[in-house]
């Protein structure tokens, strides 16, 4: 990690910029740290020891020094190279879930919208990729731009993976949600992608489904503990065709209890089994490490900076083609408030219908008369806005709105900056985990452990080059081993420059008193 940290400007700096990017790795491993803002309430000076210091850097200091550090790297870049590397050393499984998730922006400024699914709104913000393989390891994260459709995120994210990964197109096996399905992006990526996703057009299930019980192992709360679910699954070919385009694809059914999920798939090479399988592994692979990602502050914003659309934007971040011109086109905002409007209006209209209905049962004809005035009001308001309407462009060109509204975009670096950092912790701590796992026999306990030394008191101390960490004494004769385990691998690195003062730890754990 230290490598990729850009050398600071001024040599005479109490702390270098490798010691505030590891700091914040340390300290966000054992989730004391989320943000930069945390370190206003450490104990300064009680913690400086974890880079050899008097005390810790302090959060003028972040903020002073941080976006200076993020202008000098390509962050997305950074990312991608970091992740190649990982994949050497933990050797992440071929099969991979996407997911994004919807980061709502609440600042004064105006920005472009983003889908935000649970909402079901188009709402200002941003959406998150995220990549995690079957074992639950984070692969890869980006932020979407914001001014292109979920297809083109999606392409790009599986451009990245085959990179990664080293593979050709369609060898690596991604699976999404129905986040942003529709027949129109399944067959737009079908040439290039093998995926599986869950659908959300297909609720109803065919007479003629034939239903086969299929066995889904899942990882147990126990260390190497197996446990079996049964669900039952249909399937059929299917193909869609949308303009000029069209795809085969594996139309799938899957029942657990009276719940039925439907799925696509463009590979046909998967038994129905392993289909299922891999699908219904999301929720454990996927959601729980998001869970996981959130306790250190995946979700959590670094504050954005803004800054102009301009062409030379758009075409050298390949948003826009320069021999083409800029072409983006979106559905009219205009359109959207009219039928919001003709939604309130239509609304307004049924309750006076029902109004009306009353009051012709009875005597009080002026009241009729007076909301029989009201409700032709609302049909000849209801009239006016669908002309209006009908004479609106339904697309508009992207950039010239951007232009006419003033809209700034957001930028991202100083945001997937702090998130690498955080990727690099969550990934040193897997690695604990992977090490004293066989001591315990329950995963929960394992990971309670782990959090626990990443929490817990150490005693440092320095000498010349050389930093001593001394874990307190452990009563558990579990703990101990598995300590004691974990000091062994740690101290069998030898030097490590990770751009501090010194190069050499030594681990240990200290003995009774």
């Amino acid at each position: 990690m230290a490598e990729n940290i850009p050398e600071e400007d001024e040599k005479e700096n109490h702390y270098s910029n490798q010691e505030l990017a590891v700091t914040f790795a340390l300290l966000n491993a054992g989730e004391i740290v989320k943000v930069e803002q945390d370190f206003e309430q450490l104990p300064s000076y009680q913690m400086g020891g974890l880079i050899g210091k008097s005390k810790l850097p302090s959060l003028s200091l972040y903020r002073n020094r941080i976006p200076g550090m993020v202008e000098q790297m390509n962050i997305r870049e950074v990312i991608l190279e970091t992740s190649k590397r990982m994949q050497e050393i933990l050797e992440f499984s071929p099969v991979v879930y996407v997911d994004g998730h919807f980061m709502p922006y609440h600042g004064g400024s105006d920005t472009l919208y983003g889908y935000y699914p649970q909402k079901r709104l188009a709402m200002h913000g941003r959406e998150y990729f995220f990549v995690h393989d079957t074992n639950r390891l984070p692969v890869y994260a980006t932020i979407s731009d914001g001014y292109r459709k979920m297809k083109h995120y999606i392409e790009d994210v599986d451009e990245k993976l085959r990179e990664i990964y080293g593979l050709k197109e369609k060898e690596l096996l991604e699976i999404f949600d129905r986040g942003g399905y529709s027949k129109e992006f399944c067959v737009g990526i079908a040439n290039k992608i093998r995926f599986i996703c869950w659908r959300s057009d297909a609720r109803t299930v065919p007479r003629i489904a034939e239903w086969r019980e299929v066995e889904v192992e899942h990882q147990g709360n126990s260390y190497g503990q197996v446990k079996k679910r049964t669900f039952y699954a249909w399937e059929r070919d299917a193909e869609f065709k949308v303009e000029k385009k069209q795809a085969k694809f594996r139309e799938v059914w899957i029942k657990k209890y009276n719940k039925v999920s439907p799925a696509l798939t463009n590979d046909f090479e998967l038994s129905l089994e392993e289909v299922v399988r891999a699908l219904t592994r999301r929720w454990g692979s996927q959601e729980n490490m998001f869970k996981e990602l959130k306790d250190h502050g995946i979700d959590r914003i670094h504050s954005y900076r803004k800054q102009e659309y301009t062409e030379e934007f758009l075409y050298g971040n390949g948003l826009e083609d320069p021999e083409k011109g800029i072409m983006r086109e979106i559905d009219n905002p205009e359109i959207r408030l009219i039928n919001k409007k003709l939604s309130s209006l239509r609304a307004e209209k049924r309750k006076m219908a029902e109004k009306i209905l009353e009051l012709e049962k009875g005597r009080e004809k002026n009241k009729l008369v007076a909301i029989r005035r009201k409700y032709s009001g609302i049909a000849r308001r209801i009239k006016n806005q669908i002309e209006k309407r009908e004479s609106l462009p339904k697309k508009i060109n992207l950039f010239n709105r951007i232009k006419e509204n003033e809209i700034v975009r957001l930028s991202d670096e100083k945001k997937l900056f702090f998130d690498w950092l955080k990727m690099n912790a969550i990934w040193a701590k897997r690695e604990i985990i992977e090490i004293v796992k066989p001591y315990y026999h329950n995963l929960r306990d394992v990971n309670k452990f782990v959090k626990s030394i990443l929490t817990g008191r150490t005693y440092v101390r320095r000498k010349d080059d050389v930093l001593y960490i001394d874990f307190p004494y452990q009563k558990s004769q579990k703990r101990h081993e598995a300590l004691t385990q974990l000091c062994k691998y740690l101290n069998s690195h030898g030097e490590i420059d990770l751009g501090f003062e010194y190069h050499l730890f030594i681990f240990g754990i200290q003995e009774i008193h």
